[in-house]
């Protein structure tokens, strides 16, 4: 409710699409910004260590 206070919508019918559009915002967002965290670095072969 504080969005739509600051937003200053008066109805649901404001406040849903705009939310909506803002969580899609944040999602393209977090695709962008975190494009690499998920996958993991292709590594070479393991070298085999001796002792």
């Amino acid at each position: 409710m504080l969005y739509a206070v600051i937003m200053r919508f008066d109805s649901l019918r404001e406040i849903m699409p705009s939310i909506q559009a803002e969580a899609r915002k944040l999602c393209h967002f977090s695709n962008i910004l975190f494009k690499g965290v998920e996958r993991h670095p292709k590594t070479g072969k393991k070298k085999e260590v001796y002792f």
